[in-house]
């Protein structure tokens, strides 16, 4: 068989290559370390998801309680009200009740102050005629 003599560039791609970049220990630690980052990464994120969760679940917590508060605090006013509404309504009806006392006493004053002052004026006209 005749053999084919290769140019150098022919000689080139068939000559054995170097090892690959891949395989030499600098890259694998390099690969290694930018895997061991992006799992930190990772694990932080998951961590720091859990914390930002677990602090929203807190400060809804303490929200509820203080919402809870308020409106204990609201229908405790709101009886409150009530109840001095209730107490003004019974004094409202007190005082009214008085002043209708007060009143009738007051007419049956007028009444017999009217009543004795005609009296006084029958008497003292009786006294004269009397006198004369």
């Amino acid at each position: 068989m005749k053999q084919k003599k290769l140019s150098s560039e022919q000689t080139r791609e068939v000559s054995p290559e170097p090892e690959p970049e891949r395989n030499k220990a600098p890259y694998k630690a390099a690969l290694e370390l930018e895997l061991w980052k992006e799992l930190e990464q990772e694990k932080f994120m998951k961590e720091l998801d859990m914390k930002a969760e677990a602090r929203m679940k807190q400060i809804t917590i303490e929200w509820k309680k203080k919402e809870a508060e308020r409106e204990e605090e609201a229908r405790r006013q709101i009886n409150e009200y009530n109840r001095l509404k209730e107490k003004m309504k019974l004094a409202l009806k007190d005082l009214e009740r008085r002043e209708s006392h007060v009143l009738e006493e007051e007419r049956k004053l007028q009444l017999s102050q009217e009543d004795l002052n005609r009296e006084r004026a029958r008497l003292t006209s009786d006294m004269r005629e009397t006198s004369r």
